[in-house]
């Protein structure tokens, strides 16, 4: 059975008619994914991982891009401007060599829904705007 926050989330999810995949991991975090077409971007697909404890979640937007090993340089020169331009999100360059996007947070079962629909809009928002620059640090 899906945790009291994941459940809150998908019901507000339902309520919407937004369309997501979720899956129970019994004993680690729940997850919930929920995919967008956006305007810089064709897809981005959000993933929430909700924590045991039902009073935390972790946000992340993996493979935003692939990123060669000669331009890690100039792509962490992005992460760290948009970590002064937004305070929501964070970008970094992972294991596999993409740029990922994730925000942690703090809820607990009345808060799930509403903050992480709001969350789920701001992040959408963000990395969408942000895909142009990490374009124009890979290609130049």
């Amino acid at each position: 059975m899906l945790l009291k926050t994941t459940r809150r989330f998908t019901e507000y999810l339902d309520g919407k008619d937004i369309k997501y995949t979720a899956k129970e991991n019994e004993g680690k975090s729940d997850w919930v994914s929920v995919k967008y077409s956006a305007e810089n971007m064709e897809s981005i697909n959000l993933s929430f991982f909700f924590d045991q404890d039902c009073q935390s979640f972790a946000l992340r937007v993996f493979s935003i891009a692939k990123v060669p090993q000669n331009k890690i340089p100039a792509i962490l020169s992005v992460c760290n401007e948009l970590a002064n331009d937004y305070r929501w999100v964070r970008f970094y360059v992972d294991k596999d060599s993409e740029i990922t996007a994730s925000y942690d947070g703090v809820i607990d079962g009345d808060t799930a829904a509403p903050v992480c629909f709001e969350l789920l809009g701001r992040t959408l928002s963000i990395v969408d705007e942000s895909y142009p620059r990490f374009m124009k640090a890979l290609w130049s």
